[in-house]
Formats: C-alpha cells, sequence, structure tokens
C-alpha cells in the first residue's frame, strides 16, 4: 500500500516538472485603462484640459495598439452649474481641450468625460479666494551680508486653506568713478519657494490647525547676498558701489483638491502614494488663485 501510494506521488511530480507549456497572461478587460484627466483652474480667462487613457496594468502581453489607438473623447465642462463650450485642439492617444471663459475667485467647477469602451469620469472643485488682505506685512532686514525677514499672512481660521509661498528676490549695483556710472549689473535669485532649508514655515494643514493659528508668520533667514556696497581704488581711481535689492512676496492659495494631490511629490514615505479627483478614474482636477505684496526696494 504504501509502495502504491509513493508511485502515485511521483506520477504526480513527474508531470507537473514536466510540462513545458507556459501558461499565458489572461487577455485583461477593457476595465483595467481608464481616463486619466489633468486640469488646474487659476482666476483667469482660460483653462486647459487634457485627457489621456492610463491603464492600471501593464504587461508585455498588451498590443502596441493598446497604447496608440486614438482616445476619441468627449468633454463637458460646467462653471457654478451652467454648461460652457469647450475647443477640442488636439485629438489622438492624447486630448486636449481648451476652455475659453472669466473664471473668477469662488467659481465651482466641474467636468464630465468619456470615451468610447471607457467608464466615464466626473470631478468638481472650487477656485479658492486670495483676498488683498491675505498678506498682512512683508518686511525684509539686510545686514552687510544676508538678508532676513518676515511674511505675516491672515488667515481664515474657519475655512480649509492651504498656502505656497514664493519670494522673488533681485539684487542691483550701480558702480561710480568721478561722480560717472561707470558699470551696472544685477543679479536674480530667482523665486524662492518657501521649504525648511531657506526659512522656517508652517503651513494650515487642516481645519483644527486653522482655529488654533489665525495669523501665520513665515521667517526668512540667512539668505546670502552676491553684492557688497564699497569703495575702493581701482587704476589710482575712486570707484564707489551701490547696491540694492528688490523683492516681491506672492501667496498661492490651493484648493483642497490641489493641496491633496501635491502632498505625494512632499511624502518621503517608501509606500506609494496617490491622491485622485477624478471619481472613475486617475488625475485632478484642481484650483488655485494668488496675491501679491507690493514690491520691496531695500538699500
Amino acid at each position: 500500500m504504501r509502495t502504491s501510494q509513493t508511485t502515485i506521488w511521483i506520477l504526480i511530480l513527474v508531470c507537473l516538472f514536466s510540462c513545458e507549456r507556459v501558461i499565458p497572461y489572461p487577455n485583461l478587460a477593457e476595465e483595467d485603462a481608464l481616463l486619466n484627466v489633468s486640469c488646474e483652474v487659476t482666476p483667469s480667462d482660460s483653462t486647459t484640459v487634457t485627457v489621456s487613457r492610463l491603464f492600471a496594468i501593464t504587461h508585455e502581453h498588451r498590443d502596441k495598439e493598446d497604447y496608440s489607438k486614438p482616445l476619441n473623447s468627449k468633454l463637458q465642462f460646467f462653471v457654478n452649474g451652467k454648461e460652457v463650450p469647450v475647443q477640442q485642439t488636439y485629438s489622438d492617444q492624447q486630448d486636449i481641450y481648451s476652455v475659453v471663459y472669466p473664471f473668477q475667485q469662488g467659481d465651482q467647477v466641474s467636468l464630465i468625460c468619456s470615451a468610447p469602451e471607457l467608464p466615464t469620469v466626473t470631478a468638481s472643485t472650487q477656485i479658492p479666494h486670495a483676498p488683498s488682505t491675505l498678506i498682512q506685512e512683508f518686511k525684509l532686514i539686510k545686514d552687510e551680508a544676508t538678508l532676513g525677514g518676515y511674511l505675516v499672512l491672515k488667515d481664515n481660521p474657519d475655512t480649509f486653506d492651504a498656502y505656497e509661498v514664493s519670494i522673488a528676490l533681485t539684487e542691483y549695483y550701480t558702480q561710480f568713478e568721478n561722480g560717472e556710472i561707470v558699470s551696472t549689473g544685477k543679479y536674480g535669485h530667482g523665486s524662492y519657494t518657501i521649504n525648511p532649508h531657506v526659512a522656517e514655515w508652517r503651513q494650515v494643514l487642516d481645519d483644527t490647525y486653522a482655529d488654533k493659528h489665525s495669523d501665520i508668520t513665515i521667517n526668512l533667514k540667512n539668505i546670502k547676498l552676491q553684492y557688497k556696497p564699497k569703495t575702493e581704488i581701482v587704476n589710482g581711481v575712486e570707484r564707489i558701489t551701490k547696491t540694492w535689492l528688490e523683492s516681491k512676496a506672492t501667496v498661492h492659495v490651493l484648493s483642497k483638491e490641489l493641496y491633496y494631490f501635491n502632498l505625494r511629490y512632499e511624502s518621503h514615505s517608501m509606500s506609494p502614494t496617490c491622491y485622485t479627483n477624478i471619481k472613475g478614474g486617475y488625475g485632478l482636477l484642481g484650483a488655485q488663485a494668488s496675491v501679491s505684496s507690493t514690491t520691496i526696494k531695500l538699500e
């Protein structure tokens, strides 16, 4: 009896390991492809919507035709509940639409997008308010070689607000000899996006945080300056170098959807992170508005 059982197990193992046929990937249903919609709306006279096909699963078995066939999508766009005209400016594997409309802060924006053999997707967002009173104070403090300062924002504790702040900074110099200008120049620092290595900053994360912090103070520190005022003798002639700088702060108020979408780029977690507000698909319909300070000139 024991010999008979052993023989059966040997036969089973031989059958299993002698099989040369490779089981192919199954033909996946079209449902593993979904629409990927991308649009960011600002208070302006137009916006662009990009639509593509995104596969949740990619394997070598997939024909190239799956990626290259025309999308043939259809888009409906709504502002404050009313449909507005859209114009398709490009059509292929990716469709691009232009929406011409005088978008304003506070507008409710939504869309419906469909394509043959793919699930219909929907999304909505609201253009946030960026009032002129948001920037309470912007001040720069200059010493011999570095620049500091601070920016104070008047946050609304009753609303969810997420901010991105950028500081544009340009240095200038003029050199004089015998009272005449002999040289001028400038150095553009570009736009400093507030992050830990440039400034100490805080960003409203949720309503609870906003309730406890009605004012947000961003402290700038240790921005190294390129030019220094000085007087020197060059070829027996006194040369005087005068310097000054100009700076402007811009605050971008992000919609909740855009804020959460951007978080995935700031995550240091090893686990994959993704956010989408496109129901039934991928991508983002987000919005933002901005307000800038007056330009500061500091000698």
